[in-house]
Parts: structure tokens; sequence; C-alpha cells
């Protein structure tokens, strides 16, 4: 196994799992993954992507997680994260919301790491499928609680990628991205 100076908090696995096979074999997944300075980075601008955009809906509060293992006893399987931001969603101003507006740019959110992943790095994989449902649990909620409400989640989802990828065009914007990638790199691995 590779020796990497970032540490996985495997806090959530209960003791008696760690000598799991499925747990092994997904931690040296990890280990692998983190000793590359190229998965590092394309983590990085992955998640650079959300930030950027969620900051945009007026998201200002962030947590940052580094490489860590859950368990979930109800299925007895592990889930494995290189790297994770989490908004802390405040309120939303009634007298200046527009609806329209805050649902397209909440998935441009969800879609940039996915298209900063493709965009800017030669990952072999993008990480949307966690991040699409994330964004369909975001819909089922907001057509639960707007009944009538009619929400087309598939061409929102296309139409925030397009949109995140003619942005990324822009060599100013490309430059603003790599900057913030840096730092968020530092934020959840501790080092640029």
């Amino acid at each position: 196994m590779p020796n990497t100076a970032i540490t996985i908090d495997i806090s959530e696995v209960p003791p008696n799992k760690l000598n799991d096979p499925d747990f092994i074999n997904l931690r040296t997944q990890i280990e692998l993954v983190l000793a590359d300075p190229q998965w590092l980075q394309a983590f990085s601008v992955h998640e650079t992507g959300h930030w950027i955009y969620l900051q945009r809906v007026g998201v200002t509060d962030f947590l940052f997680f580094g490489p860590r293992i859950t368990y979930d006893p109800t299925t007895n399987q592990f889930d494995g994260y290189p790297a994770s931001l989490q908004p802390q969603v405040g309120n939303v101003d009634p007298d200046n919301f527009d609806f329209v507006k805050w649902i397209f740019d909440l998935t441009k959110g969800f879609a940039a790491g996915g298209v900063f992943s493709r965009e800017l790095t030669a990952a072999p994989d993008s990480g949307d499928e966690e991040d699409r449902q994330n964004f369909e649990a975001i819909c089922n909620v907001i057509l639960q609680q707007m009944p009538g409400m009619s929400l087309n989640s598939d061409a929102l989802w296309v139409e925030a990628q397009e949109a995140v990828k003619q942005e990324l065009r822009s060599p100013a914007f490309r430059k603003v991205a790599w900057k913030k990638a840096a730092e968020l790199r530092e934020k959840i691995f501790g080092h640029r």
C-alpha cells in the first residue's frame, strides 16, 4: 500500500468492520488515488465547480472534507469519498427571490463539478453520478413542497451543464477556476 501524508477519516467505520475485505479494498483504492497528484488535482477541480457556482446562488458557508470512508449498517456497504464540500444552506430572501433563476443557478451548482472535471482535467470519471442523485433529491423536495409545480430536471441538468461549459471557454474564468482549485486543494488535502 502506498504511504500518503493525507489521512483517510475512517471514524464512521465500526472497529469490527476494519478487517472486512470490502473496507480494505476501498481503503487501498483511495490510498492509491491520493498518492497521485493528478487525482488530487481532479478532485479539487471537481469540488471547485460546485464551490464557485453554489457561492453564486448565495451559499456562503461550506464544510470541507478530506478523504473519508463511511459505513452503512442497513446495507452493510462502505462508501468512499476522496474529497467533498458540503454547503451550509441559509435563508432565501423572499422579497428578492426569483425561483426560475434560483433553480437554474442551483442546478449549475450541482452540475458544475462534472463539467469542470471533463473540461479541465483528464480524469476518466467526472463524478456526475452522485451529484445528479443529490440534485434529483432536491428536485423531489421542491416538488413535494410546491404541489402543482412542474420541473423537468433532465432538461434543466443538460441546460445547466451547457451554461457551465460555455463559461469555462473564457480564459479569464478558467484562471479563476484554477486559482480557486488550488485554494480548495489546500483546504481539503492540506497542500497545493
